[in-house]
């Protein structure tokens, strides 16, 4: 059994590395949409929407995505499921 203090050690690094996942996906976000829109930043304000829609397609399931893993990495740490476990339940619903 972890002692109170290596219980707040280990939560506050998750927090430090989830909030560096966000920090990391936010970024790889923004410079995807900014070489995508910015060829056309000389251009009407309808192509420069055009682009940004386009741009928002291309990005938007990968931050969907950033954020459903993270989801799912909470909610195993906070169950507590273990690989050992996933084998199991995975084993016992093929047979």
């Amino acid at each position: 059994m972890m002692s109170p203090w290596s219980w707040a050690a280990s939560a506050a690094s998750l927090v430090a590395v989830l909030a560096g996942t966000l920090v990391v996906a936010g970024l790889l976000t923004g410079i995807i949409n900014a070489v995508i829109t910015a060829p056309f930043n000389s251009m009407s304000w309808f192509v420069q929407a055009i682009a940004a829609a386009v741009a928002t397609v291309v990005t938007l399931p990968y931050s969907v995505l950033v954020g459903v893993l993270l989801y799912l990495e909470l909610r195993a740490r906070k169950e507590q499921v273990s690989l050992e476990a996933l084998r199991a339940d995975l084993q016992a619903s093929a047979t």
